[in-house]
């Protein structure tokens, strides 16, 4: 039985420039042939064939045919002159194929970046421009001998959502500008450190790195710690739960503005650090409630006026057409779990800090006269905020987003004309619903040393590519700029190699600018010097963010030194990046920047 590498599937993007290779596993000693014709056609248009291995193991390679799509491939395993087994791969396009791997800003996906360029959906259906996403997959023993996950898609409306948005943008350029299909086989893992996608060779002289990885080959340990991320995390955040005031008062249904015990809620300007206001480095849940008044003027200076209030205290729009219509609330990034509600409604929740609440408020929700949204926060390292620069807001209607020159977050209407919009940034309150001890560590297997390599990337490595597209970085500044380099010298060798192209292009984007380094402090930082040194700091916040910030700059300065390399290039971020998300959701010119730079390097 024939039994072929995932990446050879329907839909596969064959790269032009090089052999075509198909491989897999098969009986051994038995024949194996393989073709390329177009669908519906038998005349062949390319043919090779191999002997399977004693190991199984087999490999063909083939001359692509023009560019172009609707291809078909079969794979035919005899003995004794006999048929076996056959496989066809039907869609097989011929055009240029890329991998994208690095870290989260590599994998970023599309349904993240909707609101910057809603017009990708307009008609989100293109077959020239296919995707093979590979899910994170750890090894510390060796490398896979395939992918483990992953199948080829189009852009289509069911596929676009979960597209690399970074990928997206840069193949739908090069198809665009050549005229031929592109594939993208997305190889990225967030929060991932070099040395997870290098091998024990390309690390071989970075002992304390394979010390790491050969640790993990024993399955009791690696079980042992799978066990506590399972139970520990979840069992602080139940017990958090538990114990939450909050919750077991359902201070989500309180309408703070009309209570009595409204002094026991303190205010609180946000967005904010929530370590600089009164709430400080509070481990545990905190309740935040912003109200707001839909009616006329009048009941709304009547209202403030019977219950002691002041503009400050309740927003206020008088357009009641958000009454009748679905409409949207944003909030900005948090730090770390939230439930939002709105008239003690659960709008939407997120577990972790990274992604943006943008929730939709149905019609129907709110009402005239007071409405409260109310924000459970569960902040697990002490370290809470509401983002700085993020607007707080609910609105209605179809909105593009935007930053503008000061980092500052906004939207603006498709239609060019405007909506309703009440502004949540100001008087909030607050008020602790539990305290709790530091929530237990996560260990992420992925991050280690050779974890990706062996699970990931060196399986694709074996699908011939036009170029290496790495986005990387953020998760190693705590390098030197003579270590950091180093790594990279040594994948980009060790990937050449392995992919037998001496001169194969590597294409990294330069870390576009990020100041949210300048803020953030607390716990400990190993700074790598450039003596090979290392510099553990503890004095304090000031110190941490400090070299938070230098190790930020370093990683720059390393990837223009980089550039300088034969056959590496890099892709300029100035003028890219947002200062309060390490998420920048400008995908679209970085995507274009490496379409640039894959079209100079070559096809």
């Amino acid at each position: 039985m024939i039994r072929l590498s995932r990446l050879i599937s329907d839909g596969m993007v064959i790269h032009k420039d090089k052999k075509a290779k198909v491989w897999g596993w098969a009986a051994p000693g038995a024949k194996v042939e393989a073709k390329i014709n177009k669908e519906g056609e038998k005349t062949a248009l390319s043919r090779g064939s191999s002997s399977v291995k004693q190991d199984g193991s087999f490999e063909i390679f083939l001359d692509p045919p023009n560019m172009g799509e609707g291809y078909e491939l079969t794979v035919t395993e005899s003995a004794d002159g006999n048929v076996t087994d056959e496989k066809s791969i039907g869609n097989v396009a011929v055009g240029l194929t890329y991998i994208m791997c690095g870290q989260s800003n590599a994998g970023f996906p599309m349904c993240r970046v909707r609101d910057t360029y809603p017009e990708e959906w307009d008609d989100p259906n293109d077959d020239k421009i296919r995707t093979f996403k590979v899910v994170e997959h750890y090894a510390f023993e060796g490398p896979e001998e395939d992918v483990l996950t992953g199948e080829w898609r189009t852009v289509s409306p069911d596929s676009i959502d979960n597209w690399c948005a970074v990928g997206y943008f840069a193949a739908k350029k090069v198809s665009k500008t050549v005229g031929c299909p592109v594939g993208i086989i997305d190889a990225t893992q967030g929060g991932s450190p070099i040395e997870a996608w290098m091998s024990r060779e390309w690390l071989k002289d970075y002992p304390d790195r394979i010390e790491t990885a050969d640790q993990y080959r024993d399955s009791k340990l690696v079980d042992s710690i799978e066990h506590a991320n399972a139970t520990e995390g979840t069992a602080w955040r139940e017990e958090l739960y538990k114990n939450d005031t909050g919750v077991t008062e359902h201070w989500e249904t309180h309408t703070l503005a009309m209570r009595a015990d409204r002094d026991q809620w303190k205010p609180v300007d946000l967005p904010a650090f929530l370590w600089n206001t009164d709430i400080g480095h509070t481990i545990g849940s905190v309740w935040l409630k912003r109200e707001f008044y839909i009616g006329d003027k009048e009941g709304y200076d009547s209202f403030l006026s019977e219950n002691g209030l002041d503009d400050t205290d309740v927003a206020f729009s008088d357009d009641t057409g958000l009454l009748d219509t679905d409409s949207h609330i944003w909030l900005g990034t948090m730090t770390d779990a939230d439930i939002t509600y709105v008239n003690g409604t659960e709008v939407g929740r997120i577990e972790y800090s990274y992604p943006p609440r943008r929730y939709t408020v149905h019609a129907g929700l709110l009402k005239a006269g007071l409405n409260e949204v109310t924000v459970r926060l569960s902040i697990e390292h002490g370290w809470g905020r509401i983002t700085p620069h993020k607007m707080l807001a609910i609105f209605e209607g179809e909105t593009v987003r935007y930053i503008d020159d000061t980092d500052d977050e906004h939207v603006k209407w498709h239609d060019g004309s405007e909506h309703p919009f009440i502004d949540l940034s100001g008087r909030w309150y607050y008020k602790i619903g539990a305290t709790a001890e530091e929530i237990p560590g996560f260990h992420f297997f992925c991050w280690d040393p050779t974890a990706l390599y062996n699970g990931v990337l060196s399986p694709c490595l074996n699908y011939p590519i036009g170029a290496f597209m790495w986005y990387q970085g953020e998760s190693n500044t705590d390098n030197s700029k003579t270590q950091y380099y180093d790594l990279t010298v040594r994948q980009v060798e060790g990937i050449r190699a392995q992919t037998g192209d001496d001169s194969l292009p590597y294409i990294l984007a330069k870390l576009p600018r990020y100041d949210l380094n300048k803020y953030e402090g607390g716990g400990n930082f190993d700074l790598t010097q450039d003596d090979g040194t290392e510099a553990s700091i503890t004095q304090g916040d000031d110190e941490y963010a400090y070299l938070k910030t230098e190790g930020w700059a370093c990683i720059q300065e390393t990837q223009d030194m980089l550039g300088a390399l034969p056959n590496i290039f890099v892709v300029d971020s100035a003028g890219l990046g947002e200062g309060f998300d390490l998420h920048p959701q400008d995908k679209k010119p970085m995507g274009e920047s490496y379409a640039d730079m894959i079209l100079m390097a070559r096809m």
